[in-house]
């Protein structure tokens, strides 16, 4: 079962950067005994049609409040070895920020907003939090639109990496 959280708590000490800069921070949990590679791992390699689907469209849709416009992204699998752990490496189109330990911290920049990913392993839980930083007031509206989607698709990518043999 994957619980969600909005309000402020206890956080890591690697995320506190990122948490103090956030206008928008969710929190999901999940029970697994998956080590954290394991998990990312199975998270990235999620990538059902209807999710590429998502990414086409919203490709096509972005441009109208000015933002750049792509085709359909189609997520590769990769297997836990290949999660990157140095700053500066790429996660599909996640840049990692912090990676020490039991904390993983992604981030993906745009004009108007930054998104971070990060997941954190204790004991047998993850903890994967979604922090988002607005940057311009069409991130509001961006976020606003594609939240319904965005509890969908992190719910489902959870489910991927609690299940995954990656």
């Amino acid at each position: 079962m994957i619980q969600t959280r909005y309000r402020p708590g206890q956080y890591p000490q690697g995320l506190l950067p990122f948490i103090q800069k956030a206008d928008y921070i969710e929190v999901k949990r999940v029970k697994t005994h998956k080590p954290l590679r394991e998990f990312i791992a199975g998270c990235f390699s999620y990538s059902p049609a209807w999710l590429t689907f998502l990414y086409w469209l919203r490709g096509q849709l972005v441009p109208l409040i000015g933002l750049k416009g792509h085709g359909a992204v189609q997520m590769q699998p990769i297997s836990a070895k290949d999660v990157p752990f140095v700053k500066g490496k790429k996660a599909a189109f996640f840049t990692v920020m912090h990676a020490e330990g039991n904390l993983w911290v992604s981030a993906a920049k745009d004009r108007h907003l930054t998104a971070y990913l990060a997941v954190e392993k204790q004991q047998d839980t993850i903890q994967l939090y979604t922090l988002i930083e607005y940057h311009h007031w069409t991130g509001r509206l961006y976020y606003a639109v594609i939240s319904p989607f965005h509890h969908v698709v992190v719910n489902n990518m959870i489910r991927a990496g609690a299940l995954s043999t990656h």
